[in-house]
């Protein structure tokens, strides 16, 4: 499933995707720099791995996971989930 196709059945989660639209590692550090930076930004951050994060939005009802491109300075979103979907995911080790 595609992020459009989430975010156009819900209006919350279009709006909780625009407000976490400046996710992303700022220029000109390392990896860990940059990951310190997105937890500061972004307090109920996980990481899954040296590139992999998850976002909690519409107050947890979902959660956003990426691939954090520190050297590239890019974000690719790979799933917006709802949270039992999250669940069975990481059950699955499917992430």
């Amino acid at each position: 499933m595609l992020a459009s196709d989430v975010a156009g059945r819900s209006i919350d989660v279009r709006r909780a995707c625009s407000q976490t639209g400046n996710i992303g590692p700022r220029r000109g550090r390392g990896s860990g720099g940059a990951r310190v930076d997105v937890r500061s930004d972004f307090t109920t951050a996980d990481f899954l791995g040296p590139r992999r994060a998850v976002f909690n939005i519409c107050g947890n009802a979902y959660r956003l996971v990426v691939d954090l491109r520190y050297d590239l300075g890019r974000v690719y979103i790979r799933h917006i989930v709802s949270h039992a979907a999250y669940t069975r995911l990481i059950a699955r080790h499917a992430l």
